[in-house]
């Protein structure tokens, strides 16, 4: 009896994993690589490819032991795939799906109404989780470099939204994952601590000891310097409408969620997360 982890090799999927590691929960990580990349090498791995559908019936196959729960991570542009891939999972046994949403996820829509479906249909239970904004955003190479050269271009503004750590999501999936009975149809990842674009670079202010100035865009503006620096267009606009939305306090008013009693410690606090982190913006 597995757990079923795909994005494996992303920041949330490789937290998930390290956690996993350190219970007695076998997993079995999916990669769409052929050949597993070294960050997979002591665990067991399956090939699976959003694209290809011929590999999607493989975790399900010999010599893979069954497969009763499952962490779904969408990557962009993969969305109906990662669906049908739920409906699969659902015919195949799993009793489990936790999907990796976001804070702006609403009952009766998308990926949410989809699994309700499943339940009504197979019997499974689900949970998603959402994160608002996750801290390992800003080792990305662009802002890494932005940082480094004393500033932070973003569409954030002055609006407040909770940010997180990988390991705390990665924590909540795996309470979601392996929490008895149903547990809730959503868990939204946000603690007390709320930051804008502006509290973001003065905490990089503080603890690199030298100026980092937020600098707003507007959503024009935004979607044409995500351009520049390679986003495609789409990508560029939503990310540039996401971070608008943010701008707006859209986020402000999300509910405070008692994260802490789930994975039995306190959440990191970003000022301690870019301390940790702070050799790759010096």
């Amino acid at each position: 009896m597995a757990i079923l982890i795909t994005g494996s090799t992303g920041r949330l999927g490789s937290a998930l994993i390290d956690l996993l590691s350190t219970t007695t929960h076998p997993l079995l990580a999916a990669t769409r690589r052929s050949r597993p990349p070294p960050s997979l090498a002591t665990h067991p791995t399956v090939h699976l490819d959003w694209h290809d559908e011929s590999t999607w019936i493989t975790p399900f196959s010999p010599p893979h032991p069954p497969i009763t729960s499952v962490f779904l991570l969408a990557v962009p542009g993969t969305t109906p795939q990662v669906r049908n891939f739920a409906t699969l999972c659902a015919s195949q046994g799993v009793k489990r799906i936790v999907f990796m949403a976001g804070a702006s996820a609403v009952k009766g829509q998308g990926m949410w109404a989809h699994l309700d479906q499943l339940r009504e249909e197979y019997g499974i239970t689900y949970s998603l989780v959402s994160p608002c904004w996750l801290n390992e955003n800003l080792l990305a190479e662009r802002y890494v470099a932005e940082i480094k050269q004393g500033f932070i271009k973003s569409g954030l503004g002055t609006g407040e939204a909770p940010w997180s750590a990988a390991r705390d999501v990665a924590a909540v999936s795996l309470w979601a994952l392996t929490v008895e009975g149903e547990g809730p149809e959503n868990t939204i990842v946000a603690g007390w601590e709320r930051l804008s674009g502006v509290e973001i670079a003065e905490t990089f202010t503080r603890v690199l000891g030298r100026r980092v100035q937020h600098y707003h865009l507007s959503l024009q503006e935004n979607v044409e310097y995500l351009k520049g620096l390679g986003y495609p267009p789409g990508s560029a606009q939503l990310v540039a409408q996401i971070e608008a939305y943010s701008a707006a306090g859209k986020l402000e008013q999300v509910p405070y969620e008692d994260i802490e009693e789930k994975i039995g410690r306190p959440m990191v606090k970003f000022e301690d997360w870019v301390e940790e982190h702070k050799v790759t913006w010096l």
